[in-house]
């Protein structure tokens, strides 16, 4: 049994909701130039876990950003999409949510409509992975092979080298046999739709086994359809097993499998962990009022010391001002020394608003606990 999967569960599928069949309807009937769906920036983005980077350039055949928005909008998702950003490393939008982005989700696009990142955006990516539970998809036709520049992104990607590849994409094989995928069995023969028809190239990959921290498979391969062509893998699937982190690095665009383009999202996701809720709570406002004053240092009391009625309502995790894992008496003198003296060491997030993936009704905090 693998380490990581005893930390991972295979994702919340909408098709029990929804139903795959009428899902995959409704995204065939869209056109690629349909409205972007999501919420852009500056909008709040807390409680989020998705994050669609869009670089890829208009003029193709293949509006690639749209038809992942379309995908993401069906299953539920509400992305924060950050549009044309001229650096990832230094975009507002990027900086102000990606600490609580639980999916990223970048599209660089394929010749001669691609956007290729830059070493320092390799970089930034790669520190991204390093957080707990962080997933990664990027999707760029040049990425690894013609317009390689090294960067700590390869100690996380599976890939040992890459060709680039000539013209002959035209239909994709999924791993039948996948270890972290049972939805790619189905997608065999899958029509692909190039970006630039006639002269479309996509990265052919070899996969790189020498990491024994690291599980590679190939998630998707060219399925030969013309004398002479190789299986060569076009999409790769790695997992960390240090970092919690997995990346798929695909070297097709996810619009040119429009017609599959649902059941391709949920092949990807399906090896995620289960990220289902998320709450946020200022540090020490433990009555849950947007501010921290005497009164919260009161609540704390009361939790402790309950009348008659019970214990009063309050965020736990925000009456936990000084960030010991419980709530006591030692938060109540935390929240009055923040008021009354100088913090000779204050806690490192005290009045700051915090976030954390999961259920909020045990701590009895709220969806959107920050003011």
């Amino acid at each position: 049994m693998r380490l990581l999967t005893a930390r991972l569960a295979p994702f919340s599928r909408t098709s029990r909701r929804l139903g795959l069949p009428v899902l995959v309807a409704l995204l065939a009937l869209l056109p690629t130039s349909v409205p972007a769906q999501g919420t852009p920036c500056p909008e709040p983005a807390i409680g989020r876990m998705d994050m669609l980077i869009i670089l890829e350039t208009s003029g193709g055949q293949i509006s690639s950003g749209a038809v992942l928005q379309d995908a993401l909008f069906f299953s539920g998702v509400d992305p924060v999409v950050v549009e044309a950003p001229t650096d990832i490393t230094t975009d507002p939008c990027v900086l102000a949510h990606l600490d609580n982005i639980h999916r990223l989700w970048v599209v660089c696009g394929t010749f001669p409509e691609s956007r290729n990142l830059t070493a320092t955006e390799r970089d930034f990516l790669a520190d991204y992975l390093g957080g707990d539970y962080r997933f990664l998809y990027l999707e760029s036709g040049d990425h690894w092979g013609f317009e390689y520049v090294p960067s700590a992104l390869d100690a996380h990607d599976g890939i040992a080298s890459a060709i680039d590849g000539d013209d002959s994409l035209t239909q994709l094989d999924g791993n039948a046999a996948s270890a972290w995928s049972s939805g790619l069995a189905a997608m065999q023969d899958v029509p692909y739709a190039q970006d630039s028809a006639g002269d479309d190239r996509n990265d052919r990959f070899t996969l790189d086994a020498s990491d024994p921290n690291l599980e590679v498979e190939a998630f998707f391969t060219n399925s030969p359809d013309a004398p002479g062509e190789t299986a060569d893998p076009v999409a790769v699937f790695s997992a960390s097993l240090l970092a919690d982190s997995i990346m798929i690095s695909s070297s097709f665009e996810f619009g040119g499998v429009q017609t599959n383009a649902f059941p391709l999202y949920e092949a990807y996701v399906e090896p995620l962990p289960i990220v289902e809720f998320g709450f946020d709570w200022l540090s020490g406002d433990c009555n849950k009022d947007a501010q921290i004053d005497i009164a919260d240092a009161i609540r704390v009391l009361q939790r402790i010391f309950p009348g008659p009625g019970g214990p009063p309502t309050g965020c736990e995790k925000a009456c936990d001002a000084n960030e010991d894992g419980n709530a006591n008496i030692a938060d109540a003198i935390t929240i009055l020394t923040s008021l009354f003296q100088t913090f000779t060491t204050p806690p490192p997030n005290f009045g700051a608003c915090l976030f954390e993936f999961g259920d909020p009704t045990p701590f009895d905090c709220e969806v959107f606990g920050c003011p």
